[in-house]
């Protein structure tokens, strides 16, 4: 019970976690919390150190799970990781499908042609609203030519 205990205290779990089976305990709270984890930072590291020139991306991931560790937040991650593994491995699936469908050279394309695109709409709409708003300044124009003809016509 040794190890167990070490386990529990070194990732922070709780009192509780002393009595679970060591085989809950290392699949549910350890391995696959850990290697989700591991994964998910280096894809954050990844686009941290995108324009650097920087070769130990691996290091970094690993130091910023040892913060994670370390700093006692690694207890609750790890319920949230093994939770949502599921959906983890169902995007990671569809990813997979995806990039083997439309290849990701493709995608990048489809990206800029839709980034092209929302650019294009976002310039239609901004006409419009210029439109709307000289619409409504000729329309306070043509009120303002009303009242002026009608103070004209009292005083004549």
């Amino acid at each position: 019970m040794a190890i167990q205990e070490i386990i529990c205290a070194l990732f922070k779990l709780g009192v509780a976690c002393s009595s679970w089976p060591i085989d809950k305990l290392l699949i549910e709270y350890i391995l696959v919390p850990s290697a989700i984890l591991i994964l998910l930072l280096a894809i954050v590291t990844n686009a941290f150190t995108r324009d650097m020139t920087i070769k130990i991306k691996s290091l970094i991931s690993i130091v910023f799970y040892i913060i994670i560790v370390y700093s006692g937040w690694y207890g609750s991650v790890a319920l949230l990781l093994y939770n949502f593994a599921v959906i983890f491995l169902g995007v990671g699936i569809v990813f997979f499908i995806l990039t083997r469908i439309i290849s990701p050279s493709k995608m990048k394309e489809i990206g800029k042609v839709g980034m092209a695109f929302g650019e294009k709409r976002y310039d239609v709409n901004l006409i419009y609203d210029r439109i709307n708003k000289k619409r409504e300044e000729i329309e306070e124009l043509e009120d303002m030519i009303k009242e002026l003809d009608k103070k004209s016509e009292v005083k004549l």
